[in-house]
């Protein structure tokens, strides 16, 4: 056991040197205030500049929290015209001028683009509003056109926009609350691991908590509305930098044989090829492909391989076998193309490729006449997915339940039954509970549970709010501790009665089960989980998982966490190991993605 916990100190010892402790933010100078002159150019940052002519300032807001050193690290600009001088003020005191060598080549050069270096001083900058001024000092000159500044600062969770006062911090919520203290012996407190990482994409959950305990019977989750006052609901998916959510496309050999970034080869050297009448010519093409244990569909889902060629001029046929997780080929598919037809498509079933292991597509060209060949291209992409399908399994004037099939659901081939009154509803990927908003007859999703044991809930819906939301999520049931993408796989839920709480027995696939009671009224919505068993040892194994996103401050669905009361500890310090018995996680800062997304309390209660 002690080699267990020693690997995993060391493992979350290294979360600290991922977090540097100073943060370089980007001010795209087009979004700062003020009537700027805003022009388009290809090679900018943004693919915009703010053209500053002598007499004008561009402006930056900066809302400091705290205390904070900076630096300026330079701006970025382009200048097609005489030399000036650049001015830099911090609140009316100069900072700083920067020489700016002129150049002209009959606007040209508007499109190319210098760095100013750094500012020799550092600033120091106490709480409150700072102003950063950039006007030019000299009256015969055509202007610079700036794209960006770039400020580093002591604070390495704070985001550009909070910093620009675009957004705002509520450090009040941090602080330790009145409770009443809490005599629970330390042998009946939770034990939370920390395995989060940091990430860019917004659509990836890097905060994962683990909730470990030998012997826990009953626990609650309640999701809450943000505690600081704001009317901003951003509710939208943002992808940019989502690089590691897997694409629809697996790889791409374009012009070469040879995907270097998806690490795909093939025994040949060109796609030149002179082939000779009735001879065969083999290729072979490896690849990998991810799948469960990076927590995407790649290696599970069916897929289309594509052959385009660019030039032919007889008729040419191409015979395909491939072989991944079975290591038997596949039965030989051909297709035949022509100056007409240069392109074959092959259809390759569900649960083909192979995670663990390399995969193969063979090639066989023959030719009845000596001719020329060029291939175009050769990819691998995924099926198209068929979406969802709802079952309905309940409803009435307050409730509805569904059950959802998803195409393609990541943890196929299995799946989740749910029983409910004798009926047995197979193919489950997840099912979503719906409560009427009194005093209309709109309705609104309260709770969502997945086949995998992610759990998402809502509170009642505000007056005058559309809908709201999911953001951050909890994992019920035993998973993993070393999982990238944890799961609880669940196997059947059975239902005892949907009103007016949702009361179920969760069987999982290892055997453990638990039972689960949704409660949902007019004020708040609780998910109860109680008579908990484990079917495996549980001094390691989580119960349940708190999972979430954070960038940065600003630009996060949690950024701190709070247990029994105490002081706020921000969700990605340096903290490794809690433990509580009531834990919290919060936003103190408002957030520009699913800003009204909500807070979630963990209780432990037996």
């Amino acid at each position: 056991m002690f080699v267990c916990w020693k690997s995993i100190f060391f493992l979350l010892l290294s979360i600290k040197y991922l977090l540097a402790e100073t943060s370089e933010l980007i001010f795209e100078a087009e979004k700062q205030p003020g009537n700027l002159q805003v022009h388009r150019r290809s090679n900018a940052s943004n693919k915009k500049v703010v053209y500053l002519l002598p007499g004008k300032t561009l402006r930056l807001d900066l809302c400091i929290a705290n205390n904070s050193s900076l630096r300026m690290m330079g701006f970025r600009y382009s200048i097609d015209g005489k030399a000036t001088v650049v001015l830099v003020n911090i609140d009316n005191q100069q900072l700083q001028s920067f020489s700016i060598s002129g150049q002209s080549k009959g606007g040209e050069l508007w499109n190319v683009f210098r760095d100013s270096g750094p500012a020799r001083k550092p600033l120091f900058l106490s709480k409150g509003i700072h102003f950063l001024d950039i006007h030019i000092n000299s009256n015969e000159t055509q202007g610079i056109e700036i794209d960006h500044l770039t400020i580093m600062t002591d604070n390495p969770y704070i985001s550009e926009d909070l910093m620009s006062c675009r957004l705002s911090c509520f450090q009040e919520l941090d602080k330790a609350e009145p409770v009443k203290k809490d005599h629970t012996r330390r042998s009946d407190l939770v034990t939370l691991i920390q395995r989060s990482f940091p990430t860019k994409c917004a659509e990836q959950d890097n905060i994962d908590i683990a909730f470990i305990h030998a012997s826990v019977k009953k626990y609650r989750v309640t999701p809450s509305y943000p505690r600081f006052n704001s009317m901003l609901n951003n509710r939208g998916a943002m992808f940019k930098d989502c690089f590691s959510i897997s694409q629809s496309q697996l790889w791409l050999l374009k012009g070469k044989p040879l995907d270097p970034e998806h690490n795909v080869v093939m025994n040949i050297n060109s796609f030149v090829l002179r082939l000779t009448k009735l001879r065969l010519y083999k290729f072979i093409i490896f690849f990998p492909l991810k799948g469960k244990m990076s927590g995407v569909i790649d290696a599970d889902i069916g897929s289309n391989f594509t052959v385009k060629l660019k030039k032919i001029t007889r008729p040419l046929y191409i015979n395909m076998t491939y072989n991944g997780r079975n290591s038997k080929l596949s039965e030989l598919q051909h297709r035949k193309f022509s100056p007409r037809t240069l392109k074959g498509v092959w259809s390759i079933p569900d649960f083909t490729w192979s995670e663990s292991n390399i995969n193969a597509i063979f090639l066989i060209l023959v030719s009845d006449e000596d001719q020329l060949v060029i291939i175009d291209e050769i990819s691998l992409v995924r099926r198209p997915e068929r979406g969802e399908t709802v079952k309905p399994l309940y409803q009435s004037l307050n409730t509805i339940l569904e059950g959802v099939n998803v195409d393609f659901w990541w943890r196929r081939p299995k799946t989740m039954s749910v029983i409910l009154e004798g009926t047995k509803f197979d193919n489950i990927d997840f099912i979503r509970l719906s409560k009427r908003v009194l005093g209309s007859s709109n309705t609104s999703q309260v709770f969502v549970l997945y086949q995998d044991g992610n759990a998402r809930c809502l509170p009642p819906l505000l007056h005058g709010v559309d809908w709201l939301p999911f953001g951050s999520s909890v994992i019920l049931g035993p998973t993993n501790l070393s999982s990238f993408r944890p799961f609880a796989d669940i196997e059947v839920f059975k239902i005892v009665r949907v009103e007016p709480t949702l009361i179920a027995v969760i069987q999982y696939y290892d055997n453990s089960s638990a039972n689960i009671e949704v409660i949902s009224n007019r004020t708040q919505t609780q998910i109860l989980v109680y008579n908990i068993s484990m079917a495996s040892v549980s001094t390691f194994l989580p119960f349940i998982r708190f999972r979430s996103m954070w960038i940065k401050d600003g630009f996060s669905d949690v950024d701190h966490i709070k247990v029994d009361g105490d002081k706020g500890l921000h969700i990605l310090s340096t903290w490794r190991i809690l433990r509580a018995r009531n834990v919290r996680f919060y936003r103190s800062c408002e957030s520009k993605h699913l800003s009204m997304s909500p807070n979630i309390k963990i209780e432990i209660l037996k």
